[in-house]
């Protein structure tokens, strides 16, 4: 007997025994070096019964076997040791019997195979590899023997794709050459608008010239945004990027926005522009992201307009089983069928569709599908060349009638901030002057922080009502100065103002102890609208 623990001590392999009921009663140190546990850890973890403790699914039938014919029996699997990692176990269950050939105990042998297993793996792919490599030669016998009278037809036809490959190359290129020469046209465009009329305004008296002007700048600035922001999204769609960002949508009041925004470019060609706000008797509320449907929308109201030169532009909505279908018609030049789908890509829709002086960037259909697709519905179009043309696209319908929708604001009667205080940090001198005008109607008073160290120095002298805060300014920036301000007084309401406009940028600002978000370029109503919903009352 000690001669049989010496062995059982020594031995590379582990060595458990188990009572006649299947519980675990004893190991060796072998089997504490190959599980890196002791046997306490080892039945804490898993528990003394074999059926338990065994990662082997068919654990129940080899004992059974083992048990019931009184055989040793023999199998194999993948253990979990302590430390995580896995290692193949060949295991022998050999019952032990008593002078009734019953079995009083059953001895469990473990040997670590893994290498064995890795081996025989090994021998295996490679025995793959062979029959794969054989198979290829065989089947390019085959094809030699096949394409042996056809070797001038093949020639042919790998000159053929080789030009065809070459002409999609340059044509590539040439599309995207036009597409960077119109890149070009239409920055340049709003900005000689800009840069011209801002020189002319410095000698003018006459206010309805003056007037004049300062609307052309405005459209030509808002026109530079939306090519920008055009771009931005394609940037976003193509980096998978996108987000989903769930709002309560008023149909109604969407649809409103999009006709007082485009009424007075369709009165200035003559054209009739028909918004029905409402589907049957009452408008819809709907959950979607309202920032994406707008712009599909507007894209197609803002190309409807564009492309007709009389008649009118019909904007509509239908709701339709699980889908609400939009549509914009227009009396305009039409499509030819032929181009249908060629519209909504980016690049050939330029050459293509663009006529003399209409501008644009090209990119509003491409980008009105990918939001759509994004939104869970589809777009197309029907037209005819010269009778005008109908697109229409779905997004789920589901609705959101319950739930009470936010208003906005009226900047009619702007409330009296006297008493009140603004701290704006802003290292650049023009932002700065443009935000103390913005806010000069609402008579708050004004502070003004260079860098974020003296934010919060000015923060600490004059405990000011709420703070704008510029997110890059040199010296300390705005997020570590909105962190040490909240640590002064964690109720202050913080907004980042910032000339980034990407979606994690709004939630990077949340994160660093900004209450809101504004992005340039600022306008009035936003503005006021954010200062408001923080300080008034």
């Amino acid at each position: 007997m000690y001669r049989l623990s010496i062995v059982a001590e020594k031995t590379e392999n582990a060595i458990l025994l188990f009572d006649k009921r299947g519980n675990l009663m004893w190991v060796n140190k072998a089997f504490e070096r190959i599980y890196g546990c002791t046997y306490k850890e080892f039945t804490k973890k898993r528990g003394r019964n074999l059926i338990d403790s065994s990662q082997n699914p068919d654990i129940k039938l080899i004992i059974e076997k083992c048990y019931k014919e009184k055989i040793a029996v023999k199998y194999s699997v993948e253990n979990t040791v302590k430390s995580g990692k896995k290692i193949w176990i060949q295991t022998t269950l050999s019952p032990i019997f008593d002078a009734d050939n019953e079995i009083e105990m059953v001895v469990a042998i473990e040997s670590d195979i893994t290498r064995l297993k890795f081996a025989e793996s090994q021998i295996a792919e490679q025995l793959e590899q062979i029959k794969h490599q054989h198979e290829l030669l065989r089947k390019q016998n085959s094809e030699l023997l096949l394409y042996r009278n056809r070797l001038e037809d093949i020639v042919k036809e790998r000159t053929k794709e080789l030009e065809i490959a070459k002409n999609k190359a340059e044509e590539s290129d040439r599309l995207k050459s036009a597409f960077l020469a119109n890149m070009s046209h239409e920055i340049r465009t709003p900005l000689n608008a800009i840069i011209g009329f801002s020189d002319l305004l410095s000698n003018l008296k006459d206010k309805q010239r003056i007037d004049e002007y300062v609307h052309i700048i405005q459209q030509s600035g808002f026109r530079l945004l939306d090519l920008i922001n055009d771009i931005i999204d394609i940037s976003k769609i193509e980096a998978g990027q996108l987000k989903y960002h769930e709002d309560i949508v008023d149909i109604k009041k969407l649809l409103g926005e999009l006709y007082d925004f485009y009424k007075q470019r369709a009165k200035a060609k003559g054209i009739n522009l028909v918004v029905e706000k409402t589907s049957g008797s009452t408008s819809v509320t709907i959950l979607s992201d309202k920032l994406k449907l707008y712009q599909v929308l507007s894209n197609l109201i803002s190309n409807a307009i564009k492309f007709t030169d009389f008649g009118s532009v019909r904007v509509y909505y239908q709701i339709t089983g699980a889908f609400i279908e939009f549509h914009v018609q227009d009396t305009g030049i039409g499509i030819p069928k032929d181009k249908h789908k060629l519209i909504f890509d980016r690049f050939r829709q330029i050459e293509h569709l663009n006529r003399v002086n209409q501008g644009g960037t090209g990119l509003g259909l491409a980008l009105s599908k990918s939001f759509v697709e994004f939104l869970g519905g589809e777009i197309s179009v029907k037209s005819v060349s010269g009778k005008g043309a109908d697109f229409f696209f779905t997004i789920p319908y589901i609705p959101a009638d319950k739930i009470p929708v936010a208003q906005n604001m009226s900047f009619e009667n702007i409330a009296d901030l006297s008493s009140k205080t603004v701290l704006i940090a802003e290292d650049d001198e023009s932002n700065y002057i443009l935000l103390e005008v913005l806010l000069s109607e609402t008579k708050i008073k004004t502070l003004r922080a260079k860098d974020g160290a003296e934010a919060i120095k000015l923060y600490e002298k004059y405990r000011p009502d709420i703070i704008l805060m510029d997110v890059r300014m040199d010296g300390m920036d705005g997020y570590t100065a909105a962190k040490r301000i909240k640590m002064i007084n964690s109720n202050v309401p913080i907004i980042a103002q910032t000339a980034f406009a990407m979606e994690q940028d709004r939630e990077e600002a949340l994160k660093n102890a900004c209450d809101d978000y504004i992005a340039k370029p600022i306008t009035r109503d936003k503005l006021i609208g954010l200062i408001i919903k923080y300080i008034a009352g």
